[in-house]
């Protein structure tokens, strides 16, 4: 069984899919879902903690401000922002090289179970 944090080589037992993205690019999202609530509550910027995975680290800095987290309004805004991009380029370049990491890994894992 292929682990995705060992796919993207990253040594975490707490890796999600939203941790392929740069920590600025989800937390972008993060701003455009809940702009109306971070400035009632007067936050300029979210300050995130501990060493899980982002979307742990958001749902516990949001809850800290009294907003409830809902992960998939996050994925709907940047699966949105992604489907505008022309290609890959467009992408952060840390969120490239995970990507690109992922596909190697998932292609050859495909290999060894068909081969």
């Amino acid at each position: 069984m292929l682990r995705l944090a060992d796919a993207v080589k990253v040594e975490s037992n707490d890796f999600a899919i939203e941790d392929l993205l740069e920590e600025e690019f989800y937390l972008a999202g993060v701003r455009e879902v809940y702009g109306q609530q971070l400035a009632a509550a007067g936050v300029e910027k979210l300050e995130l903690v501990g060493g899980a995975q982002l979307g742990k680290r958001v749902e516990r800095a949001l809850d800290a401000i009294g907003v409830q987290f809902n992960k998939g309004s996050v994925a709907k805004r940047i699966r949105r922002d992604l489907s505008c991009m022309k290609d890959l380029g467009d992408l952060p370049e840390e969120t490239q090289t995970r990507a690109r990491t992922l596909m190697s890994a998932l292609t050859a894992s495909l290999a060894t179970v068909s081969g």
